[in-house]
């Protein structure tokens, strides 16, 4: 059995790539994760990072016990890398960076990608007495002599440099978007030391650019998804501040405006009521009274001791609480039902003393809410997050199991088995019987043609079969019963 030899050699050949395509497979997972919001590029970039990954974790395979089939994996590689990989990259950059790729550019690296690839298979099968594909197969054709490794390599710089490094350049000088120069800088990296590596032979430059590039797109990644989370976490912040107004301002004469203004007022209570929501959130009862009357005694000095402001302040803060209680595991429709009556309550308080008094009883009723829950599974509101996409979403030919629970961020079979449990029935079932519902619906008004895109078929055809099957008639025969009976078909 072979013995593995670990040095400087090996560890610049062989190990550092495995690493760098650990980087480039974290891309990968998190593209697919967010593929909606890259669009069109998305495609591009799996290729790329695919055959990218085939062929950095070849050089690793190299060095194990098994060279014939190392081999193999190691041509495959390349070949996949430079017919598909480096072409799809360019695209991917363009299309990110939002500028135009000429189609005759687009097309002309793929086919200089295959050129290149073809001309390196050849070379490998008639100078390395391991390969031999086409003599296995019974061609002895001799070989011209320009099939030689320094004129494949001579001409691998060349590809580099008019698939890589120039459309990279230019990219880098003209994009204004931001988010793209990462990526970009990463590529030129890696095509620079590509070119060096390819024109000295020097692979271990070649595979340094490997995790010079992969660093810089791990940061990149690293960026978006921080990103992304401050932008949810700001969205999340904006939609409860508005809510919390609206309720807020239900009566009286203070305005949304008032209660949301665009700059944040530092004169406000905010400690103190961080304070009351911890104790709340904790099921602190014994802390809740003081900390209740602080607040309201805060919120008195902020409303310039006006009353309706001080009711509108608190209505503002019992918002917060009860979200936060919810989103604990309390049970949404009854908490906000007592919001509700909370409100009327506190417009009836006569003065200050009063408001203490009934904020400090609903504090406590939140807290021990919150203490007598037990921990929620998650499972309903996963299920009612599935609900809410089919319905949104029921419209689209490319809704399926898979891109629902991609948008609910569970495991396909999390999701089926979730909703099985709760409701008794698939969630294919589901699918279907809502867009019959929906299909129904839209067959009282409009034409079968029109009903069928309604509800996320682009052929009319099989959007009859499909209803035939599930209605027991055809759209056209149900709407001639519905207009025959004066209204929708309820059976």
């Amino acid at each position: 059995m072979g013995k593995i030899v670990i040095d400087w050699f090996v560890v610049f050949h062989n190990i550092v790539p495995i690493i760098s395509a650990q980087f480039f497979l974290v891309a990968l997972i998190y593209f697919t994760l967010v593929r909606e919001r890259l669009g069109q590029e998305y495609l591009y970039y799996s290729l790329f990072l695919t055959s990218f990954i085939v062929y950095l974790a070849s050089t690793f395979i190299n060095i194990l016990p098994i060279q014939e089939t190392a081999l193999y994996i190691h041509y495959l590689g390349s070949l996949l890398l430079f017919s598909v990989g480096f072409p799809s990259l360019i695209t991917a950059l363009f299309i990110q960076s939002k500028l135009h790729l000429p189609p005759a550019f687009r097309i002309g690296s793929y086919v200089l990608g295959i050129l290149w690839s073809l001309f390196y298979l050849l070379t490998a099968d008639y100078q390395l007495k391991k390969v031999n594909i086409l003599t296995s197969v019974g061609d002895s054709t001799s070989i011209p002599s320009w099939f030689n490794f320094d004129n494949v390599y001579s001409l691998q710089s060349v590809v580099i440099v008019v698939i890589l490094i120039l459309p990279g350049l230019y990219l880098w000088f003209r994009t204004k978007q931001d988010e793209a120069k990462p990526y970009i800088f990463g590529m030129l990296v890696l095509a620079g030391f590509a070119f060096i590596g390819s024109s000295i032979q020097q692979w271990a430059i070649y595979y340094a650019g490997s995790s010079i590039c992969a660093f810089a797109w791990a940061w990149a990644t690293f960026k978006d998804i921080r990103n992304l989370n401050d932008q949810l976490k700001a969205h999340n912040a904006h939609s409860k501040g508005v809510a919390s107004a609206q309720y807020a301002s239900r009566t009286g004469s203070i305005s949304i405006s008032e209660l949301y203004p665009d700059s944040l007022d530092e004169s406000y209570p905010f400690r103190e009521r961080e304070e009351l929501l911890e104790a709340i959130r904790t099921g602190s009862s014994g802390l809740v009274e003081p900390r209740a009357k602080q607040l309201v005694s805060a919120l008195y000095r902020f409303s310039k001791h006006n009353d309706e402001v001080l009711k509108a302040r608190v209505r503002e803060a019992m918002y917060f609480f009860v979200d936060t209680c919810i989103y604990l595991g309390g049970a949404a429709k009854p908490l906000i039902l007592h919001l509700e009556d909370l409100g009327t309550a506190i417009d009836r308080c006569d003065g200050q003393e009063d408001v203490a008094d009934l904020i400090s009883n609903e504090c406590l009723y939140l807290a021990k809410s919150i203490s007598s829950l037990t921990r929620p599974t998650g499972v309903d509101a996963l299920v009612e997050r599935i609900k809410s996409h089919v319905l949104a979403h029921y419209h689209k030919d490319t809704m399926s199991i898979n891109s629902i629970s991609q948008a609910v961020g569970v495991s396909k079979s999390h999701a089926m088995k979730s909703f099985k449990a709760k409701y008794g029935i698939t969630l294919n079932q589901y699918i279907i019987e809502t867009r019959m519902e929906k299909a129904k619906s839209y067959l009282l008004e409009r034409s079968v043609t029109e009903t069928a895109y309604e509800v996320g078929f682009k052929n009319t055809s099989y959007f009859s079969t499909f209803f035939r099957k599930h209605a027991g008639i055809t759209p056209k025969q149900f709407q001639q019963k519905a207009l025959k009976e004066g209204g929708p078909d309820t059976s």
